[in-house]
């Protein structure tokens, strides 16, 4: 039979064949199917296989040869679809099993296919209870949050790291070599450095809070080491120049074996009073003799140079130039 015999003994039959009934009903899934062309297509198949008036049969082939996607769409319900689609960017309602669950959906509720406020209050539904999947542009907007929430925690952070350096002071302390004393620098410094830098420079500061108010015993004892060392001819450190800017620290920890206050020094000076060198060095004024106590009129104890050390660092050079053998045995005193 061809396309003109078969469509011309169609319509002189009149009424709709029972494959339309199937298709065209309220409640089939297969009610949103393609154009009339499209289901003329289905109507030869059928004829050709003599199966038109069997129902069973038709379910079947419906099944086999019907699929609801974007592509067969009937034209009404492919306009509304796209329509509600467009209200709706950041997600992806390209896919069959999408597009099946928004018509069926949309049946549900006996609203019509092809208006597009239907379909895309259907769409906001889904999207709100059952996930959609997001478009290109959805993951390209949901990319650009996660870099301004990453971007954020990283600003937060840094200013967590700042206000813990300054105390919220226009200056912060940090030792300075070249002034052999700590000195203030200005906090406004702090934007110009790396996260790392950053970092460095609060447990430097940290560093110093806990030697300069919480030291304890070995913490006084390295911070003798450290001056020991900076006052030492040639130590360099370019940390601190007059624009404040950082540099890179140049470590300088070269003295001689000899001169090591981390650990028990031997006593040079015999512990008998009668055969002592510094025996008759008590007896000498404070101002022949630095070693000497103006206080107490006695060779200055171990405490007493920690606190010279702490607080008097011009003073504490001078016994380090006299005699630092000397001084290095009151040190290693317990």
């Amino acid at each position: 039979m061809s396309d003109e015999e078969y469509t011309s003994r169609r319509y002189r039959s009149g009424g709709e064949s029972k494959l339309q009934s199937l298709l065209r009903s309220p409640h089939s899934r297969y009610a949103d199917f393609g154009m009339q062309s499209d289901i003329d297509i289905l109507e030869r198949k059928v004829a050709a296989s003599g199966i038109g008036n069997n129902t069973q049969k038709l379910i079947e082939f419906l099944e086999a040869n019907v699929d609801i996607n974007r592509q067969t769409l009937a034209r009404p319900v492919d306009i509304a679809f796209g329509e509600a689609e467009r209200e709706h960017p950041d997600y992806d309602f390209t896919s069959t099993a999408i597009v099946r669950r928004v018509l069926e959906k949309v049946r549900s509720l006996e609203w019509n296919t092809s208006d597009p406020r239907d379909l895309s209050d259907t769409m906001s539904w889904l999207i709100a209870n059952e996930g959609v999947p997001l478009s290109a542009e959805g993951r390209r907007k949901e990319q650009q949050r996660a870099d301004a929430r990453e971007a954020q925690a990283q600003a937060d952070h840094r200013a967590r790291v700042i206000a813990n350096i300054t105390k919220g002071k226009n200056q912060f302390p940090r030792w300075s070599p070249q002034h052999g004393k700590v000195v203030n620098v200005d906090s406004a410094m702090l934007n110009a450095l790396t996260d790392e830098q950053l970092k460095a420079m609060d447990e430097e500061v940290a560093a110093l809070r806990q030697q300069r108010f919480d030291m304890d015993r070995d913490q006084q004892r390295e911070l003798l080491h450290e001056v020991s060392n900076q006052n030492r001819t040639g130590y360099t450190d370019q940390r601190f120049t007059s624009d404040h800017k950082p540099q890179k620290i140049v470590g300088f920890d070269n003295r001689p074996r000899t001169v090591d206050l981390d650990r028990e020094q031997p006593r040079p000076y015999s512990e008998n009073p009668t055969d002592s060198p510094i025996r008759g060095h008590a007896s000498v004024s404070s101002s022949s003799d630095p070693f000497i106590s103006a206080v107490t009129g006695k060779e200055i104890t171990k405490t007493e140079a920690v606190t010279l050390a702490k607080n008097d660092l011009a003073a504490f050079r001078k016994l380090t130039k006299h005699d630092s053998l000397r001084l290095n045995r009151i040190l290693a005193q317990r």
